[in-house]
């Protein structure tokens, strides 16, 4: 089995720092690449992380959520109740998408205000949701990371959630066939951990190496 898979390399865009989509599904391996090229001095948007922020009590996204379903959906602090509102997205695919329609779009304004104001080399973008989000215009890359079904499972299983809730999980990134194919980069996390961080670092030299050779031209 193939490890790795090129369909092209990044073309970085003039007058802005080169931005790299890194998807997958849940459990896949992607934290590693990521933390890699925050090693090297990349800024990292954890999409996920980003979420969670600006769907604490005020912001923007707790704010749309209440506004759309009520106060159900609110424990008794005033915070989201993420274990309800979890069930309540994967227990039914109109549900979900309703959801992440909401949570894409305050995601991807606050994506683009990032980008505008990053310093750094460049900006890795980190999430599953980068196709259903509408996320690619704004990435000049993007690297797929794979793992088979029964690793994802056991892996969330790690987590804390049953298998049930972790397969309903898995069944609900139906998206990634469509992120998968549009991406220049197929990584499959498949061999050992200490393994998958050398693949990960020689992607890595290779971008960084073509970078630098565009800026030269």
């Amino acid at each position: 089995m193939r490890k790795c898979t090129f369909t092209e390399g990044v073309k970085p865009r003039k007058g802005r720092i080169p931005v790299i989509g890194v998807g997958g599904g849940t459990s896949a391996g992607k934290t590693t690449l990521v933390n890699i090229f925050g090693n090297r001095g990349w800024a990292i948007l954890d999409l996920d992380h980003e979420a969670r922020r600006l769907s604490r009590k005020g912001g923007s996204i707790w704010k749309a959520l209440l506004k759309e379903f009520g106060p159900v959906i609110l424990r008794r602090d005033g915070n989201l109740d993420r274990k309800k509102l979890g069930w309540f997205a994967f227990k039914k695919r109109k549900n979900l998408l309703h959801l992440n329609c909401i949570t894409h779009l305050f995601l991807l304004q606050e994506t683009r205000k990032i980008i505008a104001r990053t310093q750094e080399k460049g900006l890795v973008v980190d999430g599953a949701v980068l196709y259903e989000g509408g996320f690619l215009p704004l990435l000049d890359m993007i690297i797929y990371v794979e793992v088979n079904q029964e690793e994802r499972v056991r892996r969330i299983c790690q987590k804390g959630l049953s298998d049930r809730e972790a397969r309903r999980r898995v069944k609900g990134q139906f998206f990634l066939p469509s992120l998968r194919r549009r991406s220049s980069i197929v990584l499959q996390n498949c061999e050992s951990r200490e393994h998958w961080r050398r693949i990960t670092e020689d992607l890595l030299n290779m971008i960084e190496k073509q970078l630098s050779h565009s800026r030269e031209e």
